[in-house]
């Protein structure tokens, strides 16, 4: 065999290297991108730490960026570090809203006024007993309580009091929450300790289909340190609570991680604003769905029971800042087909008026006290007298 040319051997050889080539290159990346990554893991892991111990263990752990910074902690964190907090008061928001008939014995049992609904219609209340010092007002409630809140309440109070009148409050962002169990399925910053039972509309009749395992304080304070009933609660969420996700709910290895915190809490914004805007558009509630018709039906079916029992039913519709009147608009039909004694918040302190309203979004007390004359004046009207 005649030997190979040297410019053929030298040509194969320039042409194995080329092929090599990009292999010789890519290896080099990869071992890059290798140690890129392990850089960046191991920066965002001493980040991790350092906030930690800046904001636990020095002045800065009381300090308001700390608890910016916590806010994405899931909502059985936050619910957990309430029952744990030494010293509560009395009044503290771990001891409200619960549906508790041995906390309603304390109650005036015979009043001439019982209010069911929320913070709102409880400051209402307040200025009725300063209006009016010799009235017995009997208040059932809880902070941001929904109309399913206070029907459950009523029917646990029912047998426990004698009563002339019966106020029901109702705010225009509540709406939503009948369909939930705790009021942490949607507005998870802040605890709202206390659960309620949820309710169906079924063949046109108002159905309970689930109750809490947890209905006081204490037993509360039981089951958050207890796996297996915490479990078994979550559970009955999971099944009946239509805001409820366990990914915002529940706690995990996310309530240690700055970064996982700051991710959960904008989700579970999302989660609340893409929920509410299913329910409430620009233009008013959207009729056809489930927390619209349940609501309607609840307020039918509440002011319906207190007439069976001899009760003079007065509803009071409190519109939320910046809202307008379409809390009016979704029910005024219910009103005036059921001739029922009614207060709108809209026609005393516009909801666009934000001189009305304090800081927390409550109103002042200038319209509390406007909204507690209209509630005397309707008590006060000829046909409604003994």
């Amino acid at each position: 065999m005649p030997p190979q040319s040297s410019s053929t051997s030298s040509s194969e050889a320039e042409a194995a290297e080329t092929v090599d080539a990009p292999a010789r290159t890519a290896r080099p990346a990869w071992r890059s991108l290798a140690r890129t990554a392990a850089w960046c893991a191991v920066v965002l892991v001493l980040f991790e730490v350092l906030t930690a111990v800046l904001f636990t263990r020095t002045r800065l752990a009381n300090g308001s960026l700390r608890k910016f910074l916590w806010y994405g902690v899931s909502y059985e964190q936050k619910v957990r570090e309430l029952v744990h907090t030494p010293n509560l008061p009395p009044r503290s928001i771990l001891h409200a809203g619960w549906i508790d008939p041995a906390a309603y014995r304390n109650q005036p049992s015979e009043p001439e006024l019982t209010i069911y609904g929320m913070s709102f219609s409880n400051n209402t209340g307040e200025a009725l007993k300063e209006l009016r010092p010799d009235m017995s007002v009997r208040m059932i409630g809880g902070p941001g309580a929904p109309l399913s809140h206070a029907y459950g309440a009523y029917l646990v109070d029912r047998p426990l009091r004698r009563t002339r009148f019966a106020m029901v409050g109702v705010t225009s962002g509540a709406v939503q929450e009948v369909l939930l169990m705790n009021r942490g399925s949607l507005f998870a910053d802040a605890p709202f300790p206390y659960f309620f039972p949820r309710f169906e509309l079924v063949d046109g009749k108002i159905v309970k289909v689930a109750d809490s395992l947890i209905n006081t304080s204490d037993e509360l304070r039981a089951a958050i340190d207890d796996p297996v009933l915490w479990g078994k609660q979550l559970d009955v969420l999971a099944a009946h609570d239509d805001g409820y996700r366990r990914f915002y709910f529940a706690s995990d290895w996310l309530d240690y991680s700055l970064l996982g915190r700051l991710v959960r809490r904008g989700l579970s914004k999302h989660h609340a604003q893409a929920y509410t805007t299913r329910i409430l558009g620009p233009n008013g509630f959207r009729r056809d769905h489930q927390a619209v018709q349940l609501f309607r039906a609840l307020l039918r079916q509440m002011v319906s029971d207190l007439r069976t029992e001899n009760v003079q039913p007065i509803v009071f519709l409190y519109a939320l800042q910046g809202q307008s009147n379409h809390l009016f608009d979704l029910v005024n039909d219910i009103l005036r087909d059921d001739k029922i004694p009614y207060v709108n918040s809209f026609d005393l302190c516009r909801p666009d008026n934000l001189a009305n309203y304090v800081p927390d979004m409550h109103f002042i007390p200038e319209c509390d006290t406007a909204f507690a004359k209209r509630v005397l004046a309707l008590m006060n009207e000829p046909e409604r007298r003994p």
